[in-house]
Formats: C-alpha cells, structure tokens, sequence
C-alpha cells in the first residue's frame, strides 16, 4: 500500500476543520515533505473556526489568511478576493513563487480564482472545496461580485476539478466528505498508483433556478 491508498484508511481527528481535513494534509505533507512552509488560505473566515490551516499555523507554518467577510480578527486580512486582484494581492504579502499549502473555500468562484494564481504561482498541495451537487464537468460564471445564496449553485464539480488539475499539471489523489478535493502536483506522486475517487452525488442545498453554469 503506497501513502496515496494509505488516505482511505486514515480515521480523521477533527481538531480545527470541519471534518478532520487537517489529518489528511499532516499525511501529506509527511510523504512528500515540506519546502518553505508557507501556506495562502483563501476564505479562511476568522482563521479559526472551521480552518484547514490552523493546525499547520500550530507547528510553525506561515503565510496569508484571507477573507472578505468582516470579522475583527487580526490574524485575517480582509479583502474581497477577485481574479483581477488575487495575484496583485500574492505579490504584494510577499507569497513566493513557490509555495506548500493554498487552502481555498469561497463558495462561489474558486475555479477561477484557481486557475488565475496557477498562471503565476506554483503551490504543492491545493485543498478545495467542490459541488457535488452534480457530476457534469461545470463551474459558476465568473462574477466578481458573486455572493452565495445558500443554494446548489456554488464552485465547481469534481470532474471540472479534474480537468483544473491535468491543465496545470496536478493530479487529484483524493476526495474527503464529498466536500474537498486534494490536488497535488504531478512530479511529486510520479508513479504511485491513485484509487479511483468517488464521491456521492448529494442534494445538501436547495436547488437554484439558475442555469448559467460554464461547461468545462
């Protein structure tokens, strides 16, 4: 059993994340090491609750917390996060080039915000959310100004993450929940066979009326 199959029999500690999604990364990370230990996580809320990162923060990571939600904590910056501003918000905390951990959960247009900072930055493991609502190849129209409604139309699905991945030479080695994808760059896992990932298609939200999704 390689540390790829060695994902599906870990039981999750929930200490900070929602559901334990910080065992998984510490699992990670034990296997394919660490470069600078910095780490951009993009709708972090308050950098506490329900965070994927705060654990990884506990031993001594670093990097940039953000979200647009306004929430006093000091540890955040809070920013409304675009694809016109992401990468000009990157250079300008000084995130390297190339870096461990981008965490990213904003509930509406984290394809794109993806797919915009992979033109220019170079993290090793990408943890996100996905809409497994559906199992077409789509994601949301992109929106600056998007603001969830609480309903199925949010993010992307699975297999337009899958698709994410092979572009800009990730591969997805797993699926937690039905609710996060781990991407991981291909040149890391080299050879190592990946289980095939199934999810659960789900009805956890309301159905939206609208129809404007983006085929990928």
């Amino acid at each position: 059993m390689n540390w790829i199959e060695e994902l599906y029999t870990l039981k999750p500690k929930k200490l900070f994340a929602q559901n334990g999604e910080e065992t998984y990364l510490n699992h990670i990370f034990k296997n394919i090491g660490t470069t600078n230990k910095v780490l951009v996580d993009i709708g972090s809320g308050d950098g506490v609750y329900l965070s994927n990162s705060l654990a990884l923060r506990n031993k001594g990571w670093n990097g940039l917390l953000i979200d647009g939600k306004e929430n006093n904590s000091p540890l955040v910056y809070q920013k409304s996060v675009t694809v016109e501003n992401i990468c000009d918000i990157l250079f300008y905390k000084k995130i390297p080039k190339e870096f461990d951990l981008l965490s990213l959960d904003t509930d509406g247009n984290d394809f794109w915000l993806i797919s915009e900072i992979l033109k220019s930055y170079y993290p090793r493991v990408i943890i996100a959310e996905f809409n497994s609502s559906f199992t077409e190849s789509k994601t949301i129209k992109y929106d600056a100004d998007f603001f969830w409604e609480g309903d199925d139309y949010f993010g992307f699905t699975f297999e337009a993450g899958q698709k994410l991945a092979e572009q800009f030479g990730y591969k997805i080695i797993f699926q937690n929940n039905d609710m996060n994808l781990y991407f991981v760059k291909a040149d890391l896992i080299g050879e190592l066979e990946i289980p095939k990932i199934t999810y659960t298609v789900n009805d956890y939200f309301k159905k939206s009326e609208r129809t404007d999704w983006v085929i990928i």
